[in-house]
């Protein structure tokens, strides 16, 4: 079965088009168009066992008030429906800039190094 109709099916939300963003070391990842917004579906291996504590790792982020975009939960309130052998996700998509390797700008070290001890903190407890 067809991604969209899986989202379809498990989250009730209605694509229009999917485009394949790349499929690498972190999985498949494509951006999916819908009624409701934009949204990143995520495909994993199905015994990754660190996607699995992935929802609530980021579920405890936000609420440290850490901005990360959220698991959206499927309809039977679980995190993951699975087609073959890989596990997939939704999120909202976040709309923002890839800079390539020496091409950022140079207020992104400060910002990230200020970002990467905000969650470390929040993370730590």
């Amino acid at each position: 079965m067809k991604l969209e109709h899986l989202i379809e099916k498990h989250y009730g939300i209605r694509v229009h088009s999917m485009a394949r963003v790349r499929e690498g070391v972190g999985g498949e990842v494509c951006i999916a168009d819908a009624d409701v917004g934009r949204f990143i579906c995520k495909g994993t291996a199905s015994n990754d066992l660190r996607a699995r504590n992935e929802p609530r790792i980021v579920e405890y982020a936000a609420r440290q008030g850490i901005p990360v975009p959220e698991y959206l939960p499927l309809k039977d309130g679980g995190w993951f429906f699975r087609r073959g052998k890989k596990q997939y996700n939704l999120r909202p998509y976040v709309q923002g800039t890839v800079y390539g390797y020496n091409e950022a700008p140079a207020w992104l070290p400060a910002e990230s190094a200020w970002m990467l001890g905000k969650i470390h903190a929040a993370m730590a407890g």
